[in-house]
């Protein structure tokens, strides 16, 4: 914001969606569903800045990105999970 009482404070968000995915030779989704959702906050006075980052505010721990079924006969696969809800505090100085 640029005046008022709330002047340097910012907002932000934003959300992943991924759907309908298949892995492997079919064309039936066979993985779940993907939703996060992560939002911040941050103050700007003069040159300073602050903010705050929170990933995955619904803690969903099932979050899959990727899968691979077995390529050969020793069974090989493969999940890529997403990490639990984590934070990331940021401190600026511009020059």
């Amino acid at each position: 914001m640029v005046k008022g009482p709330l002047k340097g404070f910012g907002v932000s968000g934003g959300i992943q969606w991924q759907a309908e995915r298949a892995v492997g030779a079919t064309k039936v989704s066979n993985i779940p569903n993907f939703f996060r959702v992560d939002g911040g906050l941050n103050y700007q006075v003069g040159k300073y800045n602050i903010g705050l980052v929170v990933n995955n505010l619904l803690d969903d721990r099932k979050l899959l990105t990727q899968a691979t079924l077995p390529t050969n006969a020793s069974g090989y696969y493969t999940y890529i999970v997403e990490a639990r809800r984590n934070y990331r505090m940021t401190f600026g100085y511009r020059f």
